[in-house]
């Protein structure tokens, strides 16, 4: 009857265990994603934004778009061609909506076309998708002062991404000995394998509107 008893007891403190690690893991969950979302208001506030809090809830890497599916859509105002950004930085634009969902065209896609200033030097280009993971900035010159970790930040020329915002990151600078451009290899500034929520821009700063 005594190790009846002592392995009723056992199961008992294993189930109230599991319960507490169960309550303690939800409760880290929570704590993390407040912050992330503390991360994304303190950055509308920066930026003076008008935006909506949207939840990744799909990821598309098929051969025809590289786009994630958030939870929002027209019922809560987003239209095709809003910026999507993170405090880290741009994700991408709006390609399509519906009535609760909207699908977002990222940066590293081969559609994805953003006018960028390299923060340091100045120089302009267009951040291009190139894979699941680069981009490429296009149309830079050959003689442009640019290279590794340099940040490249929207220029805010196109309407749709509002000035100062991190693309990326300079990863590689190829200069060919002749042309007239040069290659240069660019790490989004968003890392997408850890993408959970976004801000959907509504409506920009008077200062940032073009």
């Amino acid at each position: 009857m005594f190790l009846v008893g002592t392995r009723q007891e056992n199961v008992a403190l294993l189930t109230e265990n599991r319960k507490l690690l169960n309550e303690i893991s939800r409760l880290r969950e929570t704590l993390q994603e407040n912050n992330r979302l503390r991360g994304l208001l303190d950055f509308r506030e920066q930026m003076e934004l008008e935006t909506v809090v949207a939840r990744v809830i799909g990821k598309d890497v098929s051969n025809e778009y590289r786009a994630i599916r958030l939870n929002r859509g027209e019922s809560s105002g987003i239209m095709k061609d809003m910026a999507v950004v993170t405090s880290q930085g741009v994700v991408g634009r709006i390609l399509r909506t519906t009535a609760s969902t909207a699908d977002v065209v990222t940066v590293v896609d081969t559609l994805s076309a953003i006018d960028a200033i390299d923060e340091r030097s100045r120089a302009r280009g267009i951040v291009e998708g190139l894979s699941d993971d680069l981009c490429q900035l296009r149309f830079a010159l050959r003689t442009d002062d640019i290279a590794p970790n340099d940040i490249l930040i929207s220029s805010g020329l196109g309407g749709i991404f509002p000035k100062g915002v991190p693309v990326g990151i300079v990863s590689k600078v190829r200069k060919q000995t002749y042309g007239i451009t040069q290659e240069v290899e660019v790490r989004p500034a968003v890392d997408f394998s850890k993408l959970e929520e976004v801000l959907v821009i509504v409506k920009k700063s008077k200062e940032n509107r073009t």
